[in-house]
């Protein structure tokens, strides 16, 4: 069945089970191979989960799928309904289902993380900000999925696999002891990258907290990992008000530049600085490695905005903007905080 025959039955307006059935199927195919890709290449484990590649992938995408009070699939609409799916061929129906698929995979891989292991969050948050306050590792968002990489690393290394989970966890371990710190263990994991030209120099973040985790496990120090001096103590209403304040003074320093030289109008550079300050909650509040991307972001804001529209017309003005006041926030907090 075609992806735009089921997408007309699963959108009518009291879908059946058997409705659904078909654009469920696909979903799940998706999803399954999605998933057993990041297996093979070490970025997940299912095992930390204590579930099977099938039983995560439902697991992932079963959220899709709820009903509203009238029985329609909500979120497939709210997804849809604005790409006008109707005139889209099967292969840009395709494309826009990958997408939504993979979306709702990193969401759910960020509860499922959270809900099975809660001290993997604050160490996740830890770990990100011995990074940020060093120069050994950088972030770099491929997708939705949070990366840390060697900075200037070429995009043309690529080609290269992923060091497997068992070969960066087996180097790493021997390096570190129940009081390293995170900082320390930044900086090793960059020596580890570069000291080798087989395997890429960067690595999926979440899978690289959760090596980091283990391997304090295995030396004794998961404790004391909680009470290292750079964890960035604050509450989330502070974060939240810092997020506030940086954004907007970067919106009101750079309103010349993009609005009164006419640039782009005040309704979209408003978009722009109010999707800024979501993204940057969701990265500083919520901290879970995993997001949606910039296009997403800004979809939310824009309504009806297509992914060449961003392409063309969007893109630079905002993540440079985005840029500008993520460099902002941390001089908020280490001035304020």
């Amino acid at each position: 069945m075609s992806i735009q025959h089921s997408l007309q039955r699963i959108l009518s307006p009291r879908p059946t089970p058997a409705d659904a059935e078909p654009f469920v199927a696909l979903a799940l195919r998706i999803a399954t191979l999605h998933m057993q890709k990041k297996i093979a290449s070490g970025a997940i484990n299912p095992a930390f989960f204590g579930l099977s590649t099938a039983d995560l992938a439902v697991d992932c995408v079963g959220p899709l799928f709820e009903r509203d009070a009238q029985g329609r699939f909500v979120q497939l609409l709210t997804y849809y309904v604005p790409l006008r799916w109707e005139e889209l061929d099967e292969t840009e129906l395709l494309a826009y289902t990958r997408r939504l698929v993979f979306s709702k995979i990193h969401q759910q891989l960020a509860r499922l993380y959270k809900e099975t292991d809660p001290s993997l969050e604050k160490l996740m948050r830890n770990l990100r900000n011995a990074m940020r306050s060093g120069r050994h590792l950088a972030e770099v968002r491929r997708g939705n999925e949070l990366w840390a990489v060697i900075p200037g690393y070429k995009e043309q290394e690529q080609g290269l696999p992923l060091m497997p989970w068992e070969f960066l966890e087996g180097e790493l371990t021997p390096r570190i002891h129940a009081s390293t710190t995170l900082k320390d263990i930044v900086r090793c994991t960059a020596e580890i990258f570069e000291g080798q030209k087989v395997y890429r120099r960067s690595y999926p973040f979440t899978s690289l907290a959760l090596i980091v985790r283990t391997a304090f496990v295995r030396v004794g120090g998961l404790h004391e990992i909680e009470h290292h001096d750079h964890t960035l103590e604050l509450a989330p209403h502070e974060i939240r008000q810092a997020v506030h304040k940086a954004t907007a003074r970067i919106a009101s320093a750079k309103q010349e530049t993009y609005v009164a030289q006419g640039r782009v109008d005040k309704r979209i550079y408003d978009a722009y600085m109010d999707a800024a300050r979501t993204i940057l909650q969701a990265e500083f509040v919520e901290n879970d490695g995993h997001d949606k991307s910039f296009y997403e972001r800004l979809a939310e804001k824009i309504p009806g905005m297509s992914t060449a529209d961003y392409q063309h017309h969007h893109r630079c003005h905002f993540e440079y903007l985005v840029k500008l006041s993520r460099e902002e926030l941390l001089k908020v907090v280490k001035q304020e905080f």
